[in-house]
């Protein structure tokens, strides 16, 4: 580690890597720019780390870099920061890809970033509004990645994650910018926004049952405050899909403009707000959002009724089916699930005569 700008003394560390078949890692994050008998430091060793965050040692998602000149190296880091995914965002909203091409499990730092921005935001007395929108033009946001986590769960792994990045706790007014999809996580992501302006191709749904992906707590039960505790439960237990008016008529979306008019809308709403005394408006959204406080966590009643369930063969099988192009046999499963029990009971009343 080098700290404070001084370089470490290498020749000893990397003499013991070398005895030892060690590698050597920089964490450079106290020392950008300093240098080493002509050196920089993070070129000593197989890798350098550095942080683009103000309190962090190491790179951890809230910005960071890490430089290495060994090629099979540089190309592992890229696709473990690509979610393990070969192929990338840009091919992605492109439309060059057509699936997910998960090849090693990976790190998903995104929504950190996102939060570190928004924090950033939030400590900048001179930004009034904030405006969260999709690359290009096809999606706003279109959820998880359901194969990436997957993955995950088949890893015994946990994913802890704010899939609001922070919005919640955001002092200033929040706008979505849907340019497209706003699918699963995309669309409580804007349903949590203050204020969500959509394009006229915008299109919006859940889909946690239909791929076996359970949702509990205030992210779900906030949606009762948006548009009402019958369509909440339409939109979260039948999984249709809404296009823009309907979701106006719902009130899920304040306003519908055409997709070329989007940024301009989105601008006006900014600059009537940036009119308005920010101080007001900071407390207007806080007593709006007290209404959250007594909602229960995410994960905390699912995890309560089926503890056990990315084990379970329906928690399997939504995903399996996703990533395979069928529809899932849910029902199929409980019915075996069923004869199982059956069976069970007819045996322990055949041990007890």
């Amino acid at each position: 580690m080098h700290q404070f700008g001084i370089p470490a003394d290498m020749d000893p560390i990397i003499e013991l890597a070398h005895r030892y078949g060690l590698k050597v890692i920089e964490d450079c994050a106290h020392a950008p720019g300093a240098a080493l008998a002509g050196r920089n430091c993070g070129a000593h060793g197989l890798a350098g780390v550095f942080s683009f965050y103000s309190n962090k040692n190491m790179t951890t998602g809230e910005g960071g870099m890490i430089t290495t000149d060994d090629d099979a190296l540089a190309e592992r880091l890229r696709l473990l920061r690509s979610q393990g995914m070969t192929t990338g965002t840009v091919d992605r909203h492109r439309g060059n890809a057509h699936g997910y091409d998960i090849v090693e499990l990976g790190f998903n730092y995104r929504l950190d970033e996102m939060r570190a921005a928004m924090d950033d935001a939030n400590a900048d007395p001179e930004v009034g509004v904030v405006v969260i929108t999709g690359a290009g033009d096809k999606a706003f946001c279109a959820g998880g990645d359901v194969r990436w986590l997957q993955e995950v769960q088949r890893e015994g792994k946990q994913v802890p994650m704010d899939p609001h990045a922070g919005i919640e706790d955001f002092l200033k007014p929040v706008i979505a910018r849907v340019n497209g999809y706003s699918i699963g996580g995309g669309n409580h992501l804007a349903y949590f926004c203050d204020f969500t302006i959509a394009s006229e191709r915008a299109v919006f749904s859940q889909v946690g049952p239909r791929v076996g992906s359970p949702a509990s707590g205030h992210w779900v039960s906030y949606l009762v405050h948006v548009v009402g505790a019958k369509k909440a439960k339409e939109v979260w237990m039948l999984c249709r899909r809404y296009t823009a008016d309907e979701a106006e008529r719902m009130g899920l979306v304040n306003t519908v403009v055409p997709l070329e008019r989007l940024a301009d809308e989105v601008d006006s709403w900014c600059e009537e707000m940036l009119r308005l005394s920010p101080g007001c408006l900071e407390i207007l959204k806080a007593t709006f959002d007290q209404g959250m406080d007594g909602f229960a966590e995410m994960g905390v009643i699912s995890g309560t009724l089926y503890p056990d369930w990315f084990d379970s063969p329906e928690g399997k099988e939504g995903a399996a089916a996703f990533t395979e192009k069928r529809p899932p046999r849910f029902w199929e499963l409980r019915a075996r699930e069923a004869q199982q029990r059956r069976e069970f009971l007819q045996e322990s009343e055949s041990e007890g005569q």
